[in-house]
C-alpha cells in the first residue's frame, strides 16, 4: 500500500513540522508513505527570511523579521534541512498524487480557514480535492481549531467531508460538531505527536543535549501578563534559570536565555532536558506529556479548547491556568507531577488512535 499525506508541513513552526513527521513515521512502520509537498504560501512564507505583504499587519511582520534577521538566518535552514531530510517529501503534481492508494489529510489546523488563508477561505487541497475516484480518503486528527463557521460555511464543509471514507479530528468538541455537520461518526483521536513515545522520539531524532543543566522551559505563543506572573513565581520557588524557546523579540527580564534559533531536533532536546515546562501551546502541552515533564498550560483564550480536550482525556486538566485565581492556587505540590495515571490513560488512547488509523487504512 502506498499512502500520501497532505498537511501543514513546510513552516518554521515546531508543532506543525513534528506532527507531520510523527504521522508519517508511524504509518511508515507498516506501509510506504510520503508527505505531499503542497505549497500553501500563506503558511510556507514563514520559511522566508523576511516576509512581505501589503496589509498593516504584514508590514509590522516585515519590520519584526528584519529586527531578528540574524536568528532567522540561523533557524530557517534548520527547518528546511529537517523538512528535506526527514519528511519523505514528494512533489504535488497529477502523476504523483494519482499514484497513491490512500490519501490522508493529516493533523494540524488544516480545516481552520483563518489559519490557512489570509482571506479566511477553505483550501480545497486540505480536503483532498485532487483525489481520484479509486483512491481511499482518510482524515486523521484534522483540526478546525477554534474557528466558528457560518451556516454557509457549514454547508460547504459538509460537502467537502462527504466523500471521505473515514473521518477523525483531534478535539472532542470538533468531533461532535463535525458529526452533526456530516451526519456520520467523526472519531476523536490523538494528535500525531502523541502517537510516538518518548523513546521513539529520541531514537529517531536523538538527544543532542542542546541545553543542559536545570531550567524551566518556556514555550509560548502569547506573551501575557498572566504568563509573566506564572514564570516569576516558578523561578523564585524552583530557583532555576528560565529558557525561552520561540522566534519572537524580547519578552521579559525574567527570561535568562532567549533561544530564537532552535531547530526541530533542538526543540526535542529542550523538552527532554527541562526540569519544568510552561506553555500556552497545544504542542508544548503534548511534548510535556510525552517527556513526562511537570508543566503548566497557560490558557491562550479561545484556543484553550485544544489543550483542555487533551488534558481532560489524561486526567490532568487541573494543569491549565485560566486566570489569576488559578495562579493563586499554585503551591509546592504542583512543582512535581506523578504521570502514572496520565501515562496509562495516554497509552490507552494512543492504542485506540493507532487502531483507528490502521483499520481505516486497511478497510
Amino acid at each position: 500500500m502506498n499512502v500520501g499525506i497532505i498537511t501543514i508541513h513546510n513552516v518554521s513552526n515546531y508543532g506543525a513540522v513534528l506532527q507531520a513527521y510523527a504521522l508519517k513515521e508511524l504509518i511508515k512502520t507498516k506501509y510506504d508513505v510520503s508527505i505531499i509537498d503542497y505549497d500553501n504560501r500563506h503558511v510556507s512564507k514563514s520559511l522566508d527570511y523576511v516576509r512581505f505583504g501589503a496589509s498593516v499587519h504584514s508590514c509590522l511582520g516585515t519590520v519584526k523579521d528584519i529586527c531578528r534577521i540574524i536568528p532567522r538566518i540561523r533557524v530557517i535552514p534548520k527547518f528546511k534541512n529537517f523538512i528535506n531530510e526527514q519528511m519523505d517529501i514528494v512533489p504535488y503534481n497529477t502523476d504523483q498524487v494519482g499514484s497513491f492508494d490512500v490519501l490522508i489529510s493529516g493533523s494540524d489546523q488544516i480545516w481552520n480557514p483563518a489559519c490557512v488563508s489570509q482571506d479566511k477561505k477553505f483550501i480545497p487541497e486540505y480536503f483532498l480535492s485532487f483525489s481520484e475516484p479509486n483512491q481511499k480518503k482518510i482524515a486523521y486528527a484534522s483540526s478546525c481549531g477554534a474557528y466558528e463557521y457560518s451556516s454557509a460555511e457549514e454547508t460547504v464543509l459538509g460537502d467537502y467531508l462527504g466523500s471521505y471514507d473515514a473521518l477523525s479530528t483531534r478535539e472532542n468538541k470538533a468531533s461532535k460538531f463535525l458529526s452533526s455537520v456530516t451526519g456520520r461518526e467523526v472519531k476523536h483521536v490523538l494528535d500525531p505527536t502523541l502517537l510516538l513515545q518518548k523513546d521513539e522520539w529520541l531514537d529517531r531524532l536523538g538527544d543532542n543535549n542542546f541545553r543542559e543543566g536545570e531550567y524551566i522551559l518556556l514555550y509560548v505563543i502569547k506573551k501575557t501578563l498572566l504568563l509573566k506572573k506564572v514564570i516569576n513565581k516558578l523561578k523564585q520557588e524552583l530557583n532555576v534559570k528560565v529558557i525561552l524557546c520561540e522566534q519572537g523579540l524580547h519578552f521579559d527580564n525574567v527570561v535568562d536565555e532567549h533561544i530564537r534559533d532552535a531547530g526541530p531536533r533542538d526543540f526535542i532536546s529542550l523538552f527532554n532536558n527541562a526540569k519544568f515546562v510552561v506553555t500556552d501551546s497545544f504542542h508544548g502541552t503534548t511534548f510535556s506529556l510525552i517527556f513526562n515533564k511537570p508543566f503548566f498550560s497557560i490558557s491562550p483564550g479561545a484556543n484553550v479548547n485544544r489543550i483542555s480536550s487533551l488534558l481532560e482525556v489524561v486526567g490532568l486538566d487541573s494543569r491549565v491556568i485560566h486566570n489569576e485565581n488559578s495562579l493563586k492556587s499554585i503551591n509546592s505540590s504542583h512543582y512535581v507531577l506523578d504521570f502514572t495515571e496520565a501515562n496509562e490513560r495516554l497509552e490507552a488512547e494512543r492504542q485506540k488512535s493507532k487502531d483507528y488509523l490502521f483499520s481505516s487504512l486497511e478497510m
